[in-house]
């Protein structure tokens, strides 16, 4: 059985999209978290990473500024609502979010093994790596000096 990773609808295995959401389903090899793992990792998914990642990120508007973080756990990128209640780990409203399209919920950085992803959370105007668009709930490896746009706004990444 294959689940949707959007509304957790199941289906069939080998079902490429789900029919409630629209959702790109993962294939059946692959984690909940979507990350695709090889035979051999399969066998010890609960090991904890001794050093997690850390991660800046920088906005191009204002490149002295950076936020930094832990990539310890799945760290919700967005803007900040106090009135929906919606406080993501990585708040970009400070740098005009709400005007450059970014989502309360818009993608989500997570660290497998040391190895830094984004992936999109669905977000109306997209996530984008390197100017290619990412596919909901499909993650992609993130590199040092890697360029990240999350609705109209860019972020250029460093990988510690």
């Amino acid at each position: 059985m294959v689940e949707c990773p959007n509304c957790h609808s199941r289906f069939v295995a080998n079902t490429l999209v789900c029919s409630e959401c629209g959702t790109l389903l993962p294939p059946e090899e692959w984690t909940a978290d979507g990350v695709q793992l090889g035979v051999a990792e399969q066998t010890d998914l609960t090991e904890q990473e001794e050093h997690p990642p850390t991660v800046r990120l920088y906005v191009s508007e204002a490149p002295d500024q950076g936020i930094e973080v832990t990539v310890d756990k799945k760290l919700v990128v967005g803007r900040s609502d106090p009135t929906s209640q919606v406080f993501p780990e990585i708040d970009l409203a400070p740098f005009g979010a709400l005007e450059k399209g970014v989502s309360r919920r818009h993608a989500r950085l997570l660290s497998r093994r040391g190895i830094v992803m984004i992936e999109d959370l669905a977000s109306i105007n997209g996530t984008f790596l390197n100017g290619k668009r990412l596919i909901p709930y499909l993650p992609e490896v993130v590199r040092d000096g890697d360029q990240l746009q999350i609705g109209s706004l860019s972020l250029q990444v460093e990988v510690l």
